[in-house]
């Protein structure tokens, strides 16, 4: 539907809708039983990759999530490449720690491998599949993922002349990152203690940034951007919290953020 709004189809635009209502509409109610998604007439494994995609494409409420991550700590049948979906379900249901565990478990054999490319299979040769070839690119999902919710670089319309930056760190005490796109580079530097947080943003130009700061576990932390409080500049909007989240849009720029928790 996107792809018709931005080529100017918008002929085909109704038939996709339509399409996503029917399955939108008939998604839960066919296949899922209160605990899991499975055919009705189906006996084998629960499949952690079809749990994976009802949650990304939105089929899975929130009030499923909880079920679903008890099938996501017991089932492992993913590949490389469908894993990803697996690990970005976790993100969007907010188990960063979760997800960020099942990716260091699942991919420590590649990564802690001397080869220097991503596999097809968790193995390679005999203990893989597909002809155990050890040089695909498509299984590098996770690296796309720390760039979109541990670092946070989200573009929010097209060629990132908006973007968001939510960071969720899970265990991590440190980010630095930066992100190619369209408008030039997007660097964020992240670190974390047990009562402060600070990120460093570039910023390029024909970009504004919606960047979204922890609260720490206060409704007020102290704030400060560039060394000053929000308000003392006016290109900088504050926006209403959201979900444990501070909010602020700014201009193409370099910008620091820094929070404290107040006592």
């Amino acid at each position: 539907i996107q792809m018709a709004r931005l080529t100017g189809n918008q002929a085909d635009i109704p038939g996709y809708e339509a399409k996503r209502k029917r399955i939108e509409e008939n998604y839960n109610k066919t296949f899922w039983n209160g605990r899991e998604y499975r055919s009705p007439s189906y006996t084998g494994k629960t499949d952690d990759r079809g749990h994976a995609m009802a949650v990304v494409f939105g089929l899975a409420k929130p009030d499923q999530w909880p079920a679903i991550k008890q099938v996501f700590a017991r089932e492992f049948h993913s590949s490389p490449y469908t894993e990803k979906f697996v690990l970005e379900a976790l993100f969007q249901m907010n188990e960063p720690d979760t997800a960020i565990s099942r990716m260091k478990s699942r991919y420590a054999k590649m990564v802690e491998s001397s080869y220097t490319t991503l596999w097809e299979g968790w193995g390679v040769g005999a203990e893989g599949y597909g002809g155990g070839s050890y040089n695909h690119g498509w299984a590098g999902g996770p690296l796309t993922l720390m760039h979109e919710y541990s670092a946070g670089i989200l573009p929010t319309s097209p060629g990132f002349a908006t973007y968001s930056i939510k960071p969720q760190l899970g265990p991590l005490k440190k980010i630095s990152c930066a992100s190619h796109t369209v408008k030039g580079l997007i660097q964020v530097d992240i670190q974390r203690g047990s009562n402060d947080f600070r990120l460093d943003l570039v910023s390029p130009n024909d970009t504004e940034a919606c960047v979204w700061i922890p609260s720490l576990g206060s409704t007020t932390p102290a704030i400060r951007i560039n060394g000053k409080p929000p308000a003392a500049s006016p290109e900088i909007k504050i926006l209403p919290n959201v979900g444990g989240y501070i909010r602020f849009t700014v201009p193409p720029g370099k910008w620091s953020f820094e929070a404290a928790r107040r006592n």
